[in-house]
């Protein structure tokens, strides 16, 4: 490929895929190197790559590009571009990485004696179309079954939360990649708990590869919406939206600055179909927070789950 003075990248710039090939073809590339033409170009300084180490999932591609440094006379210049294991990643003459399988390779570009090394993991495919089973009567008892389609991995991590967002541990690791489903623990006390769950590969050199979380799941749907409006002096309406699985809501309010919250009032499904609306009276001026939860009900227990918070100034 042509490296000149004015030359940025050494490879090809962005819009035509990344493969060289501007007519629409594609080169027959499998990853192996092919030096470029040879072209004049003043003598090469160095070589730096845009990323010495990057991270990708399987499937996806990745854009590479060297960053030349000129000094001296004209010289003939080709640059190669490799990869330590095609079976893991390729790559064109033009630096256009195609991540294949999880694992770990080496893409490497050279140029007038000079080089330089991407590092690159490949994660496997997340966990896909996870879903929860379980018997409402047996909850507290039996638990729930999480479900995942087959993904021919190493082996899969579950991990938990009392959050969905935020605070996830370890639960449990599962060896074989052929597993599908997993019977787990669904709540802590009244708490609904929060799952997500990554795939595993082993590397050649026997290193653990984890990919992102598919996802996560929760025995209780979320709330869809939640909107608080003052509807007069004393009032403030509260209108939370619901999923067909949920038995209602519990609807809390606390003055902005407080720490704990209080109950004001429950809608149970039976009585509002999938629209809880609650009306808080009299709460007097100021800034207030107002929390929807909803539930279900499990035999005798009321299980929650993380709800949503709106924030309203309420005038006289």
């Amino acid at each position: 490929m042509p490296t000149g003075a004015d030359d940025t990248p050494t490879n090809v710039p962005s819009g035509d895929n990344g493969t060289g090939d501007t007519t629409g073809n594609d080169p027959a590339d499998n990853g192996s190197s092919q030096d470029n033409k040879e072209t004049d170009a003043i003598s090469l300084k160095s070589l730096s790559l845009n990323k010495n180490e990057a991270v990708t999932d399987m499937g996806q591609s990745l854009q590479l590009t060297a960053d030349p440094e000129f000094s001296g006379e004209k010289v003939k210049l080709s640059v190669k571009w490799t990869s330590s294991d095609t079976d893991v990643a390729t790559v064109t003459d033009y630096g256009f990485v195609k991540a294949v399988n999880p694992g770990k390779c080496t893409i490497t570009v050279e140029a007038g004696g000079k080089k330089d090394e991407c590092h690159l993991t490949v994660r496997p495919k997340a966990p896909e179309n996870i879903s929860i089973s379980y018997t409402k009567k047996k909850l507290v008892k039996t638990g729930i079954t999480i479900s995942w389609d087959k993904t021919g991995n190493d082996g899969f991590r579950i991990y938990r939360s009392e959050k969905k967002n935020s605070g996830f541990k370890l639960f449990t690791t599962i060896s074989s990649g052929k597993a599908t489903k997993k019977k787990v623990k669904a709540l802590k006390g009244s708490k609904a708990l929060y799952y997500k769950i990554t795939a595993l590969c082993r590397a050649k050199d026997g290193t653990v590869i984890e990919s992102e979380a598919g996802g996560v799941v929760c025995v209780i749907d979320p709330l869809k919406s939640l909107s608080v409006k003052q509807i007069s002096d004393s009032t403030v309406r509260l209108k939370a939206v619901y999923s067909p699985k949920t038995d209602g809501v519990i609807f809390y309010r606390k003055r902005k600055g407080e720490k704990t919250s209080e109950k004001i009032g429950i809608v149970y499904a039976a009585d509002s179909g999938r629209t809880a609306v609650f009306y808080d009276k009299n709460p007097g001026r100021g800034d207030y927070e107002y929390r929807a939860r909803p539930f279900i009900l499990a035999g005798k227990k009321r299980i929650r789950r993380n709800g949503l918070w709106k924030s309203i100034t309420l005038k006289g």
